[in-house]
Parts: structure tokens; sequence; C-alpha cells
């Protein structure tokens, strides 16, 4: 700011060529006005002071200092050939002139002095003014931010803002109504605060390559809410650069699709289901063993119910037998436990009734034999053959899963039990009809075997032995009576 200025005022104590025709003309005009005037006064200075003024108003201070010691000179030699000449009045114009130019000289400093401080009045006018459309531009900006901000906390979809870490920086509420915690207490959390172990370290590694390579990730994840509780969404992560092209930040876009999976969910169960009883209903048809099907049954069961453990129970005596089982339990098969049997299966043959169970290991009924095996949610449920309790059905998770059994789930546990009442009650009915069938065997052939026996005795039999038929015609008679009416045969 300080250049122009003293531009300006370099500028200022150049004289200007008209300011050389102003000194000329005012000369010329005092002249006349002296030789007009002076007949009438004795003091010349009367004329000097309103030139003087003239000049230093015309004139810059300097060059008018120098214009006032030509005008007192003019003055006196003018004053020579007006006979009034003298050195008296030629001091007495340099006093008055000398007045005069501090007058002028103070004015012209004044002038100065006005001009500067305009000068520096429109530079903070201009200052202002550009301060004021910056303040504007960044007011709108704050706007737009602010406006962006609100479009983001009033999204439906979670929001997540992390570092390149990976540490969260920001979120908006829809991340506290999807997993439990506020943003006070995921902000400088690590986003491993809503893993569920779900998913190994490949899937996380080829995750963590794709955004650091600039890249946007989208898939789907099950992750863990602050109570616990497994959801699904489906997720979109963004890198964010800055102005070196350098990846910063992560924005995460998380969208909850649990009720559409569990939807898929019952869907593909629904249909694995009835592929089970087709299936079964085919191998009934074929004749297959009872313990064959049953073991289809716990298998089938358990990989719909995400189970770890599935049981069938079936009474034999005074026992319940186990009779089928997963992987896990393949060496325990037919071991014996007393009616009504203990835990579980004791509660549901006692009860007659499905008994599910979210926590085992504190269920103050729980059976000793299975608190080693770490068991975390129990389902059992009876299987009926004609309103009487044929077996019971029974489903285990373990401590890892962390899940409990949804009344969808054991409402297919109460399905597969029913198929499991199917294969039971067909195999009875197979039964009962294969006895049936064996005692009706022996019953014809006791027949056949009392006929035989009875045509021997008649045969062998000395009396006379027939059979006629209504009308009188014989249909059977005995060798004696054959021999004794000397017939060869019966005619």
């Amino acid at each position: 700011m300080s250049a122009p200025h003293s531009t300006e005022s370099k500028n200022a104590d150049t004289p200007h060529p008209r300011d050389l025709w102003l000194v000329v003309s005012a000369t010329v005009l005092y002249v006349i006005v002296y030789f007009l005037i002076a007949p009438y006064t004795s003091l010349p200075g009367a004329t000097v002071a309103p030139l003087a003024v003239l000049v230093g108003w015309v004139l810059k201070p300097r060059y008018a200092a120098f214009a006032g010691v030509f005008i007192i000179a003019l003055t006196f030699i003018l004053s020579l050939f007006n006979n009034k000449g003298d050195w008296g009045a030629a001091l007495s114009l340099w006093v008055g002139y000398l007045i005069v130019y501090g007058l002028v000289v103070g004015t012209s400093s004044l002038r100065g002095y006005i001009d500067h401080v305009r000068d520096q009045t429109q530079t903070l006018i201009r200052v202002q003014s550009s301060l004021l459309e910056v303040n504007s531009q960044l007011q709108r900006e704050r706007d737009q931010l602010k406006l962006q901000t609100a479009t983001l906390e009033a999204a439906g979809n979670a929001i997540v803002i992390t570092n390149r870490e990976g540490i969260i920086t920001w979120t908006n509420p829809a991340f506290t109504r999807l997993t439990g915690y506020t943003s006070q207490e995921a902000v400088g959390q690590s986003l491993r605060l809503l893993k569920s172990n779900k998913h190994n370290e490949s899937f996380y590694r080829n995750l963590w390559e794709t955004i650091l390579s600039g890249q946007v990730w989208e898939g789907e994840l099950i992750n863990r809410r602050k109570d616990g509780s497994l959801y699904n969404e489906e997720q979109s992560i963004t890198p964010v650069r800055n102005a070196a092209d350098e990846i910063t930040h992560f924005i995460s876009i998380k969208h909850d699709i649990t009720t559409r999976k569990q939807i898929e969910d019952s869907l593909y169960r629904q249909n694995e289901y009835l592929s089970s009883l087709h299936q079964i209903s085919l191998d009934l048809l074929n004749r297959q063993e009872v313990n064959t099907l049953l073991q289809a049954i716990v298998e089938r069961a358990a990989s719909l119910i995400h189970a770890t453990h599935s049981f069938i129970f079936l009474p034999e005596g005074d026992s319940l037998v186990l009779q089928a089982a997963t992987k896990g339990f393949a060496n325990n098969l037919n071991n014996r436990e007393p009616k009504p049997g203990v835990g579980v299966l004791g509660r549901v043959w006692e009860s007659r009734q499905t008994v599910v169970i979210e926590n085992y290991d504190q269920w103050a009924l729980r059976d000793p034999n299975y608190v080693a095996l770490g068991l975390r949610a129990v389902a059992g449920t009876p299987i009926f053959i004609n309103k009487n309790i044929a077996g019971v059905l029974e489903v285990a998770r373990v401590e890892e899963d962390n899940h409990f059994f949804t009344p969808e789930e054991t409402g297919i546990l109460i399905r597969f039990a029913s198929l499991a009442s199917l294969v039971l009650d067909n195999a009875q009915l197979y039964d009962e009809a294969q006895h049936e069938i064996q005692a009706r065997k022996r019953t014809e052939d006791l027949l056949v075997q009392s006929e035989t026996r009875f045509r021997q005795i008649v045969e062998n039999a000395s009396d006379i032995i027939y059979r006629t038929d209504i009308e009188g015609r014989f249909t059977y008679v005995n060798p004696p009576t054959l021999h004794i009416h000397g017939l060869c045969q019966l005619r």
C-alpha cells in the first residue's frame, strides 16, 4: 500500500505545464491590478496577499515559496516606477507574505493529509469490500457444509467416516439406530468394534486391499450390535483423497438388510423342508431303513436351523435311546437314559411340549453330562404318533455361536419332528402289516395242513364216506366206497 502513495507524492511535487501558465497569467494580472490600485494606497501588500494565496493554491508549497519571493521583488521594482518604492514597504510585503504563505502551506499540508486520509480510507474500503466478499464466500461454504451435514445426519442409511487406519471419526444418527453405539461411544474406536467373527481373515484382507488401492468396495457383512445380536448389512466403502491425491479417509454407507435376509432365509428353509419331505417320502416308498431316514432328518434339521448338534431319542422299555445324531454324537448312538430323562429331553418328555432354553449353562435343570460341551442354546420338541409321544427331537448350539433359537427356527424344528413322526408311523404300520401278513400266512398254512390231515384220515377209513351237492350228485367218494361198489373212480 505504501508504493502507490510514494508515486502519488512524487507526481504531486512535479510541476505540471498547466501550473506554469497559471503563474504567468497571475503575474500579468498582478501587474495590471497593481497599477490600478497603487495610486490609492501606499501599501502594496494589499495586492500581494490575494495573489500569494492564489499562487499557493495553484502551485505546490515548495514552488509557492519561490513565487512569493518573485512577487515581492516585482512589487518593489514596480513601486520604483510609481515613485513609491521603499524598503519598508517591501519588508511589510515580506511579513504579510510570510503570514499568507504560512496559511497556504498549512492549508496545503492539511489538504495533503486529507488526501492521504482519503487514500487510506479508500484502501480500507477496498480491503473491507474484499473481506466482506471473502466472509460472504465463507458463509456460503459454511451454509453448504451445514446443509451437507444435515443431509448426512438425516440419511436413512448408517454413514461412518474413518481415517486411513479405520478409526471412526464421525457417525450419523442412523448408525446409532443400526448398531446401538452412540457417536460418542464410536468415535475414536476401530471398526473392529462391530466385528462378528463370521468372516475369515481372507475376507477382510480382500476388503482392505481394495479400498487402499483407491477402489470402491461393495458387499454384504454380518456384524454385531452393542447388545451382542447379529445383523446383516449391505455396505459400500469409498476412499477420500486430499489435494496431494493421498487417501486420508474412508466413507462407509451401511444399509440394514437383516429383514430381507430373514425373508430369503425363510424361503430357503421352506424350500429345503419341502425338498426333505419329498425325499423322505420317496425313501419311504423305496422301503429305506428307519434309522437311515431318522439320520437324514437330524442332519437336515441341523443344517436348516444352523445348529451345531441334533438328536432323536426313541423309547425302548424304561429307557430313552439315542437313535440318530449328527457327527459330534455319532459315537453315542444307542446310549440309554432312564425315563423321563434329564435336561431338555426329560422336560419335553414330561410336558409333551416344545422347550427352548436360551442360556443352557445357566439353566437350573441342565444335564451335567452336557455341561462340558459348552452348549449355548438348546431346543427340543416331542414326536407324536396318534397323539401319543413316540420320541424327542433336539437341536443345540455351542457358546461360540452366541445366537438363540428364533420362533421361526423353532417352527422348523417342529415340522421336522412331524417328518420323524411320519417315518416312525409308517414304520409302525409296515411292521403291523408284516405281522398281519405273516399271521395270515401261518393261518393259511394251518388250513392246508389241516385239510391234508383230514383227507388222509377219510381216505384211510374203512367206512363208506362220500359228499354230494344239493342236487344229489357225488362230489367226493372215499376209496372204500368205490371198492364196495366195484367202481374204479367217481364219474
